[in-house]
């Protein structure tokens, strides 16, 4: 029997099921990158009958700090694929970190775990940490000058994580399920695998870098990506420009709060009706749980922004070097009607 509930949320909230979609793709995409060469693991006609790592990781390459190594080496695929994803940002803010990046995925999902066990617990709006921002990034910067590269990114790529916690964390679980399927089948393709555990400052470093990251999602949702994260804080000075971008509409909404409650990045500020696009992922949670948010007239000014966009021009009398947008490009469409509204001072409770 089809689940009704669930067609109706789509209907209702189509971006964020985009986003939903999209991300589950990538996420096991990715992560099944990394165990794919496991028998129990090769799934055929996923990774082209099990032939080549190359095609596994095709999703890979979409990940942010591979495809500038790439184009640093001169990889005309890596070329291509960062400017996609700079043109992204530059037009829908931070969407590669919810739509793309593993570990971001990975944070969703712990804080969604965490909101299935304490449902009553909701975030707050809370004002950015630049100095731990900028200086996570000045410290990548400074790293990549000095010769260090390799070891920063090491440690400070959301993606070069995800693999550590997939090789030397879920690599063991892999071999063990392997070995046990393979015992209790007589398929040739099933193997005993011999497993080599990494060496305990390893396991000890990826385990802390994992239980760090769970214990932020799980405590202030996208906390690490907008603290620590490099790649968010480069992406989040992008978003500050990106072409559409969401906001409030002040002479519709009524304040009721779900909005900031639903932000797992802490960057809706109800009272001063302001949303720090260089914190927002755009996983378009506030969209879908607003009520009363006008979805079709956002989706209608998402449309009509693309179709100006092929026409848009540079200003001829604006000095080099400044540009403006047209109204319809910012879309205040956070419109809540809810029945339960705030007065200012409980609104300030929401800060």
């Amino acid at each position: 029997m089809i689940n009704m509930s669930v067609i109706k949320a789509f209907l209702v909230s189509p971006l964020k099921w985009l986003r939903v979609t999209v991300a589950v793709i990538f996420f096991i995409g990715i992560a099944y990158a990394f165990l794919h060469h496991i028998p129990a693991w090769n799934v055929p006609n996923m990774t082209g009958g099990g032939e080549g790592v190359e095609d596994s990781f095709s999703l890979a390459r979409w990940q942010l700090v591979p495809s500038v190594l790439g184009t640093l080496s001169g990889a005309a695929v890596s070329v291509v694929i960062l400017g996609v994803l700079l043109l992204l940002t530059l037009l829908f803010g931070r969407v590669y970190c919810s739509f793309i990046c593993p570990l971001g995925i990975l944070q969703d999902i712990v804080f969604r775990i965490r909101r299935w066990l304490a449902p009553k617990r909701f975030l707050k709006f809370s004002r950015p940490v630049p100095w731990m921002r900028y200086g996570v990034l000045a410290l990548l910067a400074a790293c990549c000058v000095t010769g260090l590269a390799g070891l920063s990114l090491n440690w400070l790529d959301p993606y070069s994580i995800f693999g550590r916690i997939m090789y030397v964390l879920a690599w063991p679980a892999a071999i063990w399920s392997n070995n046990l399927l393979a015992a209790d089948s007589s398929s040739a393709d099933l193997v005993q695998m011999d497993y080599f555990p990494a060496a305990f400052p390893v396991l000890l470093a990826s385990a802390g870098m994992l239980g760090l990251v769970a214990v932020m999602s799980a405590w202030k949702g996208r906390l690490y990506c907008n603290t620590v994260c490099p790649v968010g804080t480069f992406l989040g000075l992008l978003s500050r420009i990106s072409l559409f971008r969401l906001g409030f509409d002040p002479a519709s909404c009524k304040k009721c709060g779900k909005c900031v409650k639903s932000c797992k990045a802490q960057c809706l500020n109800l009272k001063e009706y302001k949303i720090d696009s260089s914190r927002c992922v755009a996983c378009y949670d506030c969209v879908r749980s607003c009520s009363g948010s006008s979805r079709r007239q956002f989706l209608e000014a998402t449309a009509v922004g693309l179709a100006a966009a092929a026409f848009f021009r540079m200003p001829g009398e604006m000095p080099p070097g400044s540009w403006t947008l047209p109204s319809a490009f910012f879309l205040p469409e956070l419109e809540c009607k809810c029945p339960i509204f705030l007065d200012d001072a409980e609104v300030d409770t929401l800060k």
